[in-house]
């Protein structure tokens, strides 16, 4: 140990000697800070997400999980990514954008923003197909576990983590523009298929998340967005059953 000078552990013994586990937690964590490394864990995350969990989204071991609480597994792992970021103060906790700075002057508007393909459908379903509704049966069946992932627990963890985490971590680095892209592009490719429906709600939440400055807006258009598939299968069977033939548009 001729490494260690020999003073290290009685004239510095807590925290500014650099043999200390103190000392050594802050040079580490320190490194972990920079704008590049940032990014490199936040990307890290994603990569061990597309290795533990995309096996479940690209065949048919997902679907046998839905009775389980081993579903949630998946956003579950963006809780505990965003969560240990966060203590390790790698990402500052301002930086998820929690706060909602004035939440009456932009709830109606996101609301409508949200709620605007639901009118689009309705419109669709009464000119092109009509009667179509006793003819159209929806074959998927959506149970309890369903709903609470599409109503709150995917919101708020994807949101999370690539509207909090990794938009942050690409502003770093990239303009707001290319930073909101990248993230969406992001977003489509963590739910395993090439869409216009993830990669959309990806743009929009982006865009509301610097707007706003806040992730809240787009953790409720994240909730909305994810009833059109019950509501479509509901309510509109006929544009739901000519829009599942299209896999580009849909997840």
């Amino acid at each position: 140990m001729d490494w260690i000078p020999s003073n290290c552990f009685y004239r510095f013994p807590i925290s500014r000697s650099l043999c200390s586990p103190i000392s050594l937690f802050e040079n580490t964590r320190s490194f972990f800070v920079t704008p590049k490394s940032k990014l490199y864990l936040v990307m890290g995350c994603l990569f061990l997400y597309s290795i533990l969990f995309h096996p479940w989204i690209f065949n048919d071991i997902r679907p046998a999980l839905k009775n389980s609480w081993i579903t949630f597994l998946p956003q579950l792992f963006f809780f505990i990514c965003t969560t240990a970021l966060v203590i390790f103060n790698v990402i500052p906790f301002n930086s998820l954008r929690l706060c909602w700075p004035q939440p009456k002057k932009t709830l109606w508007y996101v609301a409508f923003m949200a709620l605007v393909p639901f009118g689009i459908f309705a419109i669709c379903e009464i000119i092109f197909f009509g009667s179509s509704t006793l003819v159209h049966r929806c074959q998927i069946e959506f149970k309890q576990a369903d709903y609470w992932t599409l109503f709150l627990i995917a919101p708020l963890s994807e949101e999370l983590f690539f509207r909090g985490l990794l938009l942050h971590a690409l502003l770093t680095r990239y303009s707001k523009s290319w930073a909101i892209v990248i993230s969406s592009i992001l977003f489509m490719l963590a739910h395993g298929i090439w869409a216009f429906g993830p990669l959309s709600l990806g743009l929009i939440a982006g865009w509301m998340a610097l707007k706003f400055r806040s992730i809240v807006p787009g953790i409720i258009f994240h909730t909305i967005s994810n009833a059109y598939m019950p509501a479509l299968c509901k309510w509109f069977p006929g544009s739901y059953d000519f829009i599942s033939k299209l896999p580009i548009l849909v997840k």
